[in-house]
């Protein structure tokens, strides 16, 4: 795990030096820092590291925001679950099974790949 951590920072590093040769400034881009920890954790997990600008791995950093943004502190059905069966247009349920669907196959395309 330590050499895979070492290795993803190397990239990263290395990145960041590169983006700094013209100007001397790197905007920190928080996307870019969790492409990292998800880069750590699939290589764990899946075997495999995905470039920076790999499309799969921007789609799967797409659908965790989706996500987070969906089931995140402000919606009501964290409180009340009951609601998501009442009232679902409300609490974006539909939009919740469909970003747990793409993460889903998300995972079976990237599983399968290996």
């Amino acid at each position: 795990m330590e050499f895979l951590i070492k290795e993803e920072t190397d990239a990263v590093l290395a990145d960041i030096l590169n983006a700094t040769k013209e100007d001397g400034i790197w905007a920190v881009d928080p996307h870019y820092l969790s492409i990292m920890v998800l880069n750590v954790l699939w290589t764990m997990v899946g075997g495999e590291r995905f470039d920076h600008n790999d499309a799969k791995i921007l789609e799967n950093l797409r659908l965790n925001e989706q996500f987070a943004k969906i089931v995140g502190h402000d919606n009501i059905y964290n409180a009340y679950p009951f609601l998501k069966r009442w009232f679902p247009k409300l609490v974006h349920h539909d939009e919740h099974l469909k970003v747990h669907q793409g993460i889903q196959n998300w995972l079976k395309v990237a599983y399968l790949h290996n």
